[in-house]
């Protein structure tokens, strides 16, 4: 009986063992299962895209696959649309199809790429878009088009791969960043093309083999971002390989402790990566603890870009929506001679007096005014035994001392239907996540024209214009009401604006007499108005633009922070800074970057910021093209004195 136990303990033991080694063996991915591998689709258009009604779509369909495709096929809203038999691409190792598709249909349509495989496996990929005939809305859309590389594309190790990226949207492009991997590569400020569109320059030279992600994400000056992935297939020189070959050495790599992989390599770029400028310290997303011993120095280095004429950072906070507040230029430094650029920002801890998210910004220019950005975000935490609470500023109990106030209001010059509403914080204090009604209202019937409810960050004395689309008849011109509600606001006195909407343009052959009675109401108006101090939208053909310094710093080595705001009626097509001394001695033109270099609408504001530091008594002079015909120039000018 004993031994008939033992023999059975045994067997279970040994079964045991079998067991485990199975479960190892699976675990690690050991056992051919004979399945082929999942493979990988690309596709040209992405998941939300905006699409034109009744505009054909070219649609490509490039597929990595460890079995042949025999067929692909494009359905729409579970309706075939075309099947193709996709030729292969030695170059690429991959597949490729092309479909056009023309919707038809408004709405969100389902996109779904199935795809056979030589075994009769089917792989799919689905995704939706969105059909609009709204051709402005697909316009302003941010777009990306990559040039030099195309997806699972194979490059030996050590070419120099130059790649173009062509961005264009509703606003300038501020800047292109290239990432490998999701690790940044570099930041480049785009050029305005004649076309309209901001083209970016790079060059990576790859020294690993594998495949990897090379990521590119266009940055709008409104702070959108549009995101382009493309896989790459890096090869030793002579040998092709697969996207699984190269996924299966990646693993083998990572698997081996004697075998140096691209995660442990600090700069996966290689030395291929020209004209970047970067923040090397501290890292993007790294947290720091707010307590007795918080130090922070900031590490900034730019390769490949030649003479640095000068670099300057700024360290803007941000709110817990994700909304930037006043960005501070907090270090600046200028006329470094060739060769690599690396300088140390000490004591940066003393900007920083409470817990939260924080941007830095690196900015560099060359002598002949090239751009190069590079941004990062780090995060604050408060010390346990400080006592400084990490809610939600929304949370905190507001002040009194709130104040909001509407400065003025004007109609789009190219649209009558769009109206920019400027207000302004006139407390002492800054304002965080504050909701804010504004509402446009008939002044005779109190009928709506127009609302929009924003939560805005708005630092003392600053300025935000918030757009609004009116219900307006057309050649109707409509005396109205304009009413700012704010949650805790003080001052309900200055949160009513009255205005006169220009009517919407009718047929062309009754545009001229209504442009005539629309100029006499105008005048009349503007008589009646005249004492109110209140400004009103342009009803006259000689509608011109009037600049102002709304804002005039300086930090503390000597460089000029200005804020310039059009607040005449119509937009003003460029605008430079002067400044110059007591005795009118030109000290230096300030003109605006190419990707800000559209005209300047009514009620919008503008920062720039000077590239010398400068000090004592200077003045400072903003001047309009002179095609625009500006005629108020008495707020064009301010004296400032820089300690």
């Amino acid at each position: 009986m004993g031994s008939r136990i033992g023999s059975i303990a045994i067997l279970l033991f040994i079964g045991a063992i079998v067991a485990a080694v199975v479960v190892i063996i699976s675990r690690l991915d050991l056992l051919d299962t004979g399945e082929p591998d999942a493979p990988v689709i690309v596709v040209s258009i992405d998941d939300g895209e905006l699409v034109l009604l009744n505009e054909p779509q070219s649609i490509t369909v490039t597929i990595s696959s460890g079995s042949p495709i025999a067929t692909l096929e494009l359905l729409v809203d579970e309706s075939v649309v075309a099947e193709v038999i996709p030729p292969y691409s030695a170059e690429r190792g991959a597949w490729i199809g092309t479909f056009v598709w023309t919707p038809e249909r408004l709405g969100f349509a389902t996109v779904n790429i199935v795809a056979l495989d030589a075994q009769g496996v089917e792989f799919s990929r689905v995704l939706q878009v969105e059909v609009t005939d709204d051709q402005a809305r697909v316009a302003a859309t941010l777009r990306l088009a990559i040039e030099g590389i195309a997806p699972l594309q194979q490059f030996p190790t050590g070419a120099v791969i130059r790649i173009e990226v062509e961005a264009r949207g509703g606003r300038p492009i501020e800047r292109i960043d290239m990432l490998l991997d999701d690790r940044h590569g570099a930041s480049v400020s785009p050029r305005l093309q004649a076309d309209g569109t901001y083209r970016a320059a790079f060059e990576w030279a790859p020294t690993n083999p594998g495949e990897f992600n090379v990521t590119f994400v266009a940055v709008d000056a409104d702070g959108r971002s549009e995101t382009q992935i493309v896989p790459v297939l890096i090869i030793e020189p002579g040998r092709d390989v697969s996207p699984s070959d190269a996924r299966s050495t990646i693993d083998q790599a990572d698997s081996d402790p004697d075998t140096e992989s691209d995660s442990e390599d600090p700069d996966v770029f290689g030395d291929g990566i020209e004209g970047q400028a970067r923040i090397e310290f501290p890292a993007d997303g790294q947290q720091f603890t707010l307590d007795d011993e918080f130090a922070l120095d900031v590490q900034l280095t730019a390769r490949g870009v030649g003479p640095i004429a000068s670099a300057l950072l700024y360290l803007t906070p941000v709110a817990p929506n994700n909304t930037l507040g006043n960005s501070v230029l907090i270090h600046s430094s200028e006329a470094q001679d060739g060769g690599d650029f690396n300088e140390r920002v000490e004591n940066v801890e003393r900007w920083i007096t409470s817990s939260g998210t924080y941007e830095l910004q690196l900015v560099a220019f060359t002598p002949e005014q090239v751009r190069y950005d590079h941004r990062i975000r780090f995060h604050v935490v408060a010390d346990a035994g400080s006592g400084e609470s990490q809610s939600d500023p929304a949370e905190s109990e507001l002040s009194d001392e709130i104040d909001l106030a509407i400065v003025t209001a004007r109609q789009a010059a190219d649209d009558p239907r769009r109206l920019n509403v400027s207000i302004t914080n006139s407390s002492s204090m800054d304002i965080e996540r504050i909701n804010v009604l504004i509402t446009v209202a008939d002044a005779n019937d109190g009928a709506e024209l127009a609302a929009v409810e924003v939560t805005l960050d708005i630092a003392s004395e600053d300025l935000r214009t918030i757009p609004l689309d009116l219900d307006l008849e057309d050649g109707v011109e409509v005396n109205a009401l304009i009413v700012l509600e704010a949650s805790g606001d003080a001052n309900s006195g200055n949160n009513v604006f009255p205005i006169t909407l220009a009517a919407p343009p009718v047929e062309p052959g009754e545009q001229g007499d209504r442009a005539d009675s629309s100029e006499e109401d105008s005048l009349g108006q503007d008589g009646q108005d005249s004492g109110t101090g209140q400004s009103q939208p342009p009803t006259t053909p000689g509608a011109a633009p009037d600049l102002s310094l709304l804002d005039v710093q300086a930090t503390s080595d000597g460089f000029v922070l200005l804020t310039v705001v059009n607040v005449g009626a119509a937009p003003a097509s460029t605008f430079t800074i002067q400044i110059a001394d007591a005795a009118g001695a030109l000290l230096e033109t300030i003109a605006r970057r190419d990707a800000d270099s559209r005209p300047l609408d009514p009620g919008i504001a503008e920062i720039l910021t000077s590239l010398q530091p400068h000090s004592g008594i200077v003045v400072i002079t903003v001047v309009a093209s002179s095609a625009d015909g500006e005629v108020n120039l008495s707020d064009n000018v301010v004296t400032f004195e820089i300690p």
